[in-house]
């Protein structure tokens, strides 16, 4: 129940600082499988938050990480985008294209099978931002291709 209080309340507020501290409270709230539900949304709220500057506990990578894939298994659209921009913003800040390749790939599966071709393209349109003058053969054959085709509609 404080948990989603702490969640309803911390879109509210204008303070970053006091945003932080709301999201911080469901993160490190005791672990139990109702709770893990909150804790995705907070760990994603807060790396949004700090545009993914952010030294990523094991606690919140674990956490990140379970959610990205608890939303892409249950296809839950919210949890998804939002797990999914925080992991792109986390590997963008650390400018890890090999990770943010690997990252379009898999999600570009999910928006293909839920018919989200907007994400995609405007995925498609950051990795290809950042690739720019790198070789097209670092990628793997899927996002290379999908990169090609969807270049084409954008």
């Amino acid at each position: 129940m404080a948990n989603n209080l702490a969640l309803e309340i911390e879109p509210r507020l204008n303070d970053k600082q006091e945003k932080l501290k709301y999201l911080n409270k469901v993160i490190q709230s005791s672990s139990t499988q109702s709770t893990k539900y909150n804790k995705y949304r907070a760990v994603g709220k807060k790396v949004i938050l700090l545009e993914g500057k952010v030294d990523q506990n094991l606690l919140e990578g674990n956490l990140l990480s379970e959610a990205y894939t608890y939303s892409f298994g249950q296809r839950m659209k919210n949890m998804f985008d939002s797990s999914h921009e925080a992991i792109w913003l986390y590997f963008y800040a650390k400018n890890d294209v090999d990770n943010l390749s690997v990252l379009f790939k898999q999600s570009s599966i999910y928006w293909r099978v839920n018919d989200d071709e907007e994400s995609e393209k405007r995925y498609a349109a950051l990795l290809e931002l950042l690739i720019q003058g790198v070789k097209l053969k670092i990628l793997d054959p899927y996002t290379r291709a999908r990169l090609k085709l969807l270049k084409s509609y954008i």
